[in-house]
């Protein structure tokens, strides 16, 4: 049942725009609502009578922050008071802000709450709006703040009227050595620690950053440790409305690792390069267009030409005529295939033979080459020496072969090859055994004997005795080991000869000898006896009773008696030698 109140308050109630309503202080239920009330909620004055301000009003709401009933009860009459904002719905169940104002009144000598309802849904909905949006700036500010910190590079902003610092990453303690705590609202620190030869350097560009809008500078710090970095910015301006700059935003990136590789690198380079510059093979390199990017020393000296006049000159350009020959296969070989190649050709430039070695790389081509002509000679001469050796010799009569360790065949001369063909029947051939089977064995143990006592380092010499067709044959083998550089024996080389004629010659001249010691032995003993006598009964005469005709004859026959004795003494004495 609605209150009744005077008429001059209905009115004011009743024409009211925003929603009233006058709620029981104990029930808080409605006791009265204007026509406002009812388009708000939907509900009609009777079903408002029948309900209560709960019915209307979400709870649990943050906005819900003060206890109407409380407010009420506490109050004074004709006392206002700010309900706050609530959440309230109306009969379709759509929910809608409203900020109450309320006063604790006395009618019909009851209290009675009185309340003013001003819809707030724009503005709460606002302020939610506002709410959810500075929750996002946060977020992507703390998720752009993660992002930074885990950036190795420094991201910095300065005020551009007085360079002050206004934001730097978790970076500057890495590269500067302090945190962005001790950094942030500094003036100075940004020349605090500049190198002193970098300072007017690092001014001068600020200001034309300030001018052109954009400005890049690679500058020497000292870190709080006390070491030198090298570092390398880029700002950019921004500015306020009227153009004037407001704001440097950059980037600063630690090079110091960069600058130190590359001056070890540079070291490195240098020391190559004396390296190819000290070799005596002449040196080059060309890039994928086959031009020249570097040349030492020795291929100036070798060409008689300065690499000034070389470098980025085309190689085909300036040697033609190799398109001709080996080069131009080669160096495309090398370079399309991915391969290293090696080969020897004549320069015609040089007049001289040299040889080749060329290697592909991501660039270009490398090539290393030498005068071999010298070489060259020698080889042939070599060569030249080996076919007349060899020829020599093949065409003696002495078998001469070598052996490995597992007696297989290294070399052999054809007088080799005859004799094993016709005791064997078999032509041997390198690598193959030379304990074949078909020699029978007897010859195979006598000659495993032999190589194996060769195999133990020490030359010796044999000499065999056999009989064919009822003819003694002789034959004399050297047998020397081969050995490498450590001195161990990897091998035996043979030599053997048939020395029957030299051998029957021999036992013929011993007979002679013989012969000769015995007609040396007549000679001395049974000559010599004789003219012994006769020299002794000569010196028996008395040659006072002689005339002087036969004085004369013996002293003759006394002389040549002597000088026969001489000559068999002579003889006896040239047979002593001779035995």
């Amino acid at each position: 049942m609605a209150l009744r109140f005077d008429i001059d308050f209905f009115n004011f109630f009743e024409d009211s725009p925003c929603p009233m309503w006058i709620l029981d202080s104990t029930t808080l239920g409605f006791l009265n609502v204007n026509e406002a009330a009812t388009k708000q909620y939907g509900y009609n004055k009777e079903e408002f009578f029948r309900m209560y301000l709960p019915d209307v009003r979400v709870y649990g709401n943050i906005h819900n922050q003060n206890n109407l009933q409380e407010l009420i009860e506490s109050r004074d009459p004709k006392d206002f008071f700010d309900g706050g904002t609530s959440l309230h719905k109306n009969k379709k169940g759509e929910t809608f802000y409203v900020h109450v104002y309320a006063q604790s009144i006395e009618l019909h000598g009851r209290k009675v709450g009185l309340a003013l309802l001003i819809n707030d849904d724009a503005r709460v909905a606002n302020e939610i709006e506002n709410q959810q949006l500075n929750t996002v700036i946060k977020q992507q500010k703390d998720q752009l703040e993660d992002i930074l910190s885990t950036v190795n590079d420094v991201v910095w902003s300065r005020r551009a009227s007085d360079l002050k610092l206004l934001y730097i990453n978790k970076a500057s303690v890495d590269v500067y050595g302090y945190t962005p705590d001790e950094l942030i609202g500094e003036e100075e620190s940004l020349f605090v620690r500049v190198h002193p030869k970098d300072k007017e350097k690092l001014e001068n560009e600020i200001e034309r950053t300030l001018t052109t809008g954009k400005g890049h500078i690679e500058y020497r710090i000292f870190h709080r440790d006390g070491s030198i970095r090298y570092l390398n910015a880029h700002g950019v301006v921004k500015r306020d409305a009227n153009g004037k700059p407001e704001l440097i935003d950059g980037v600063t990136i630690d090079i110091t690792q960069l600058r130190q590789t590359q001056k070890d690198l540079a070291k490195k380079t240098h020391e190559v390069e004396a390296i190819l510059e000290s070799i005596k093979d002449g040196f080059f390199t060309l890039d994928r267009n086959w031009n020249f990017v570097y040349v030492n020393k020795e291929f100036e000296k070798i060409y008689h030409c300065t690499r000034e006049d070389m470098l980025g000159v085309n190689y085909w350009e300036m040697f033609p005529q190799a398109k001709q020959k080996k080069y131009y296969a080669e160096y495309t070989r090398a370079v399309d295939e991915n391969i290293n190649v090696y080969f020897e050709e004549f320069s015609s430039s040089l007049n001289k033979w040299v040889s080749i070695n060329a290697y592909p790389t991501k660039d270009g081509l490398t090539v290393y080459f030498k005068d071999i002509s010298e070489e060259r000679k020698l080889k042939e001469k070599i060569l030249a020496d080996e076919q007349n050796l060899s020829a020599l010799i093949d065409n003696t009569r002495d078998i001469i072969w070598s052996i490995d360790k597992e007696f297989r065949l290294i070399s052999c001369n054809n007088s080799f090859r005859e004799t094993a063909y016709e005791l064997t029947g078999i032509i041997p051939q390198p690598g193959e055994t030379v304990l074949h089977e078909n020699f029978g064995k007897a010859a195979l143990d006598h000659w495993r004997k032999k190589y194996i006592r060769a195999f133990e380092g020490v030359p010796f010499r044999t000499l065999d005795e056999n009989v064919i067709n009822n003819k003694t044959l002789y034959k004399e083998t050297y047998f020397n080991p081969i050995k490498n550089k450590e001195g161990e024996v990897v091998g035996v080389g043979c030599f053997s000869r048939d020395i029957t004629e030299e051998k029957m010659y021999l036992q013929k001249i011993q007979s002679q000898n013989e012969r000769l010691q015995q007609i040396a032995w007549i000679q001395s003993h049974k000559v010599r006896g004789p003219v012994a006598s006769i020299l002794g009964l000569m010196e028996l005469l008395n040659m006072q009773t002689l005339d002087e005709a036969n004085k004369e004859i013996v002293n003759k026959l006394k002389q040549a008696t002597q000088n026969m004795d001489n000559i068999i003494r002579e003889i006896n004495s040239t047979a002593k030698e001779v035995e």
